[in-house]
């Protein structure tokens, strides 16, 4: 009898195990497949979807590894569910490790962008990195007054002679370096506390001219916040249909190419430099922190400009890593 109710007991367990098992399967594999078809559909103009849909990944690794822990449990259906939320992202996300930039020939332009973070990134490091890199054009987010004084004192201004600088406290500055001369222009409005983004037409060698936007809109972490960073996206300019001028958008979009809203901002005329570089899943925040890096700093660019040599670079004092690519402009014909 004793030994009839130990069996019992552990049959129970097994049970219970079992459906323990399956009810964990059944949820990840419906969470993920629910996840994967929101991204499909561009479902994410809510919070919290803005910050699910940035993880769509992650969400990608995850469905694979609950469809294989599944069919090894032999659960066919939530494996099959699994899987197909994995062929969903895959199909989505996979193409951002493919290089798609066709061979432009035409004047180079070397770009960088990097989120300062509230002014705190090192002076040194950031002059450091503009030495190493030597950009003709560099984008920088969350600018304070002193954060420009020190890169001032570092020798920005022998590095890239002309700027555009809409410094402020907090999160909202944005500023624009180049080698070449510039024109100011409005600034791009609603932004990160209201503050205009920084805007220049930059007068390149040739004739050409680059229209470059210094980014930076609302996170979309809270649902008052959600509506102003929609905003923000559809605020920005179109890529210029001018055969003479190209456009560049660069800085912290807050925004993965997951979002259906910087998909948008991409179809108006540009390229993401890091999907046509293959790079397009390098992440560049947070940096140093438990929560899962995403990729939300960006480089877009007029998609009739070839990209290369993307790449990303930690700069101490920030939690952003900074981006850079070199563009190559086609011949415009416009001469001198």
């Amino acid at each position: 009898m004793r030994h009839m109710g130990s069996a019992g007991v552990r049959d129970g367990a097994r049970r219970f195990a079992a459906l323990a098992l399956a009810v964990v399967l059944w949820t990840a594999a419906l969470a993920c497949l629910a996840t994967a078809l929101l991204r499909v559909a561009g479902v994410d103009v809510g919070y919290p979807l803005t910050v699910l849909i940035a993880v769509t990944p992650y969400v990608g690794a995850a469905a694979l590894l609950v469809g294989v822990v599944a069919f090894v449990a032999r659960r066919r259906a939530p494996a099959l569910l699994a899987l197909a939320a994995f062929g969903l992202v895959a199909v989505a996300v996979v193409p951002r490790q493919v290089s798609g930039s066709s061979d432009v020939a035409g004047m180079e332009v070397r770009v960088l962008s990097l989120n300062l973070e509230f002014g705190r990134a090192d002076p040194r490091a950031v002059i450091d990195l503009i030495e190493r890199e030597r950009p003709d054009v560099v984008s920088l987010q969350e600018i304070d007054a002193p954060a420009a004084e020190a890169l001032e004192r570092g020798g920005i201004d022998e590095l890239l002679a002309h700027s555009e600088r809409n410094v402020s406290a907090g999160a909202g500055g944005t500023a624009i370096w180049s080698t070449h001369p510039l024109e100011p222009l409005p600034g791009v409005a609603p932004a990160i506390l209201d503050e205009p983004q920084a805007r220049a037409l930059i007068r390149l060698p040739g004739g050409a001219r680059l229209d470059t936007t210094a980014v930076h809109v609302r996170p979309p972490v809270h649902a008052s916040w959600t509506p102003r960073w929609i905003d923000g996206l559809a605020a920005l300019p179109p890529a210029s249909r001018q055969p003479t001028t190209f456009s560049l958008l660069a800085g912290d979009f807050n925004a993965t190419l997951d979002h259906a809203q910087l998909r948008d901002v991409i179809d108006r005329g540009y390229v993401d430099a890091a999907d046509a570089d293959g790079a397009g899943l390098a992440p560049t925040w947070p940096v140093g922190s438990v929560y899962p890096p995403v990729t939300i700093d960006h480089l877009l660019v007029s998609e009739r400009a070839g990209v290369s040599g993307y790449g990303t670079a930690s700069v101490d004092g920030t939690d952003h890593r900074a981006v850079f690519a070199t563009l190559t402009l086609p011949d415009t014909g416009a001469g001198d």
